[in-house]
């Protein structure tokens, strides 16, 4: 028996798996070919969890991540899982003065953000050390459950 297809998606892991789903969305005939058995372990997509974060200074970067938060989303609504596949935390980043092209970028789309000195970043996050004050993204970070995302 021959079946025909438009697109064939070699790969079942979160890209893959996320290419067939815009696909068929799209209304497109897809088969998703997959080398091991659904969960396995033995790929980039397993494990509990991965960063989500907008800490872009590129706007084309930053524009991207937060289009993705919309989608992931639509993912999980349309899955029945609201709320299980992303979760917001927010989250501090540290480093040079690129850093200060991040926040420049958030300032110009709107994004929440705060310098947070480092003294405070200690008392607020005693797990962590800090050199020096952090950018703080309170609402635009968080971990990407990445088995239940695939």
């Amino acid at each position: 028996m021959t079946t025909r297809v438009d697109h064939v998606v070699v790969g079942g892991g979160v890209m893959g798996a996320a290419a067939a789903w815009q696909l068929a969305r799209r209304g497109r005939e897809v088969v998703l070919v997959e080398r091991f058995e659904p969960g396995h372990a033995r790929g980039a997509s397993h494990g509990t969890s991965r960063i989500y974060r907008t800490t872009y200074a590129a706007a084309e970067y930053l524009d991207l991540a937060r289009e993705a938060l919309g989608l992931w989303r639509e993912l999980e609504d349309e899955a029945g899982v609201p709320g299980e596949v992303l979760t917001l935390t927010g989250g501090v980043s540290q480093g040079g003065p690129e850093l200060r092209a991040v926040a420049d970028a958030f300032t110009a789309r709107g994004v929440p953000h705060a310098w947070v000195p480092a003294a405070e970043a200690a008392e607020r996050w005693p797990g962590l050390r800090f050199e020096g004050d952090v950018l703080h993204e309170p609402a635009t970070a968080g971990r990407l459950h990445a088995d239940r995302a695939v």
